[in-house]
């Protein structure tokens, strides 16, 4: 722990099973690497690279079962143990109550919204993820905590994270924002906003503050022409944040992407709606 700097360990879009026999991506996955193996590697860079937090930014499993959740926590905990705090962000792919017994959060609200503590930075969770839908959106409950919580600076400064993103190329992979919210964000001590969902890292800005989503660990996505190709491509990010300032490196699994499967893109964009 170096004084007044986090190093934050950026995970995301795991979407773990134990198993994906009988799953919708079974073909995909059968074709490549065992997700559980993919984890077990990213986690031990996590370990070398030292960081202060694990930020895990949803979709953590497939299917949103209670035992793939127990499974995943068993494996984090056998490799991370008490190195670091580990956080934990509800994806679209989750299932609420699931999520919360299998991960052991004790989170009295029905939404997934808490804050933690590290290294005098401020790091608050919030759920993006609605039931049912792929679309995200932060509930005005939500909103009314969080300006009552950053009424105040914090320490060092404040970290957002939430799955789906404010900002990106696709707008069906953005979530929308409320005139509430952005107004909450850009008169408070927010440095950055951590982010998944688009299974592609990328850092931009909204409204003055970065936002920074990390590769998907589980696979890749991309586009040629109309259709929509998943493929063998995971990594993961790691940031040092200094006062205002962050830094990126991102670990990359692969130097070679292995086409798992292909959609025609307006299916996945049917699923938006």
């Amino acid at each position: 722990m170096e004084n007044g700097i986090l190093k934050i360990a950026h995970l995301s879009d795991t979407h773990f099973c134990k198993s994906y026999c009988g799953s919708n991506m079974e073909s995909a996955f059968a074709k490549g690497t065992d997700p559980s193996q993919k984890l077990r590697t990213l986690l031990q860079r996590t370990v070398k690279e030292k960081a202060d937090c694990l930020i895990i930014s949803g979709d953590i499993v497939h299917e949103g079962c209670e035992e793939d959740y127990l499974c995943f926590r068993e494996i984090v905990e056998e490799i991370i143990g008490n190195r670091m705090k580990v956080i934990y962000v509800c994806g679209n792919h989750d299932r609420k109550e699931p999520f919360k017994k299998g991960l052991n959060l004790n989170c009295p609200t029905e939404a997934i919204y808490y804050v933690e503590y590290v290294n005098h930075y401020r790091i608050i969770v919030l759920d993006s993820a609605v039931e049912g839908k792929e679309m995200g959106a932060i509930s005005r409950e939500q909103e009314e905590w969080l300006r009552e919580l950053l009424r105040e600076d914090y320490g060092q400064g404040t970290i957002i994270t939430f799955h789906h993103p404010i900002v990106w190329e696709m707008p069906q992979l953005a979530m929308p924002v409320s005139r509430e919210l952005a107004d909450i964000l850009t008169h408070s001590d927010v440095i950055g906003m951590f982010c998944g969902h688009t299974h592609s890292n990328n850092a931009t800005d909204f409204q003055g503050i970065g936002q920074y989503t990390a590769d998907a660990m589980a696979f890749g996505m991309d586009t040629e022409g109309d259709i929509l190709r998943f493929v063998e491509k995971g990594g993961m990010s790691f940031y040092r944040i200094q006062g205002k300032k962050v830094s990126i490196h991102v670990e990359a699994l692969y130097e070679n992407v292995k086409v798992l499967s292909e959609i025609p893109l307006q299916e996945l964009l049917k699923l938006m709606h």
